[in-house]
This record gives C-alpha cells, structure tokens and sequence, in this order.
C-alpha cells in the first residue's frame, strides 16, 4: 500500500507540476513532505522484512544443530515459518521494483518536459 500511494502521489505531482506556472508552490512543498514520509515509511517496511530474514534464518540453522525441544511439532512450525517467509520474500520484491519505478518517476519530474513518466519513457501530453 506504501508504494501504491507513493507512486499515486508522484503522478499526482507531475500532473500539477505540469500544469503550474512556478517550480515549488507550497502546495508542492507539502506533497513532496507526504511523498518523503511515504518513501521513509516504505524504506522501513523493507527493513522489517529483512529482520524477519534474520529471523527465519536463526530458525532454521537452529533447526540443523537440533536445537528444537518440542519434538515433532517444530517440523510443522518450521514449514509454518518458511511458507510466511517467502511471502515476504516476494512482497518485498514488489515493494522494491514499486520503490524504483517511483524514483524514476521522481526523475521524470525533473527531467521531462511534461513531467509525467510511464514505462515506456517520458509522456508527452501536447
């Protein structure tokens, strides 16, 4: 959801930034503070699942020296654990390619004469 708004917000900005007269209303200054907090917010989204990785990966050489008390259950919970973990292996995946379509659209702000950006380059809307 961070990176969908995130993404939302910079269409939002070109959109105004192509259509106003001055470069940084205030406006703009408040959208570019939400645009930050999304990044910072989603950048920390990207760090909880790598302390989730640090997690899953104790679990498991735990599991290889036999550290496990519980008996057959661990198998279970271990099983439990890695299908979660490549969940967020794979959120996290979408979380950084969202992150680096954002940034490029953040650059085509600056860079192209519209300021709006699809995949397939700048868009030009005149």
């Amino acid at each position: 959801e961070n990176v969908f708004q995130l993404n939302l917000q910079l269409t939002m900005m070109a959109i105004s930034r192509s259509t106003a007269d001055s470069w940084m209303s205030l406006a703009e200054m408040q959208v570019f503070v939400s645009l930050l907090t999304s990044f910072v917010m989603t950048v920390l989204k990207l760090k909880e699942a790598w302390f989730f990785y640090g997690f899953y990966e104790a679990v498991k050489q735990a599991k290889q020296r036999n550290q496990w008390t519980e008996g057959d259950n661990a198998e279970a919970r271990l099983e439990k654990i890695s299908f979660v973990a490549y969940r967020i292996y794979f959120v996290a995946f979408l979380l950084v390619l969202g992150l680096i379509y954002a940034l490029m659209k953040l650059v085509a702000i600056l860079v192209c004469d519209d300021c709006l950006f699809n995949i397939t380059g700048c868009v030009h809307l005149k």
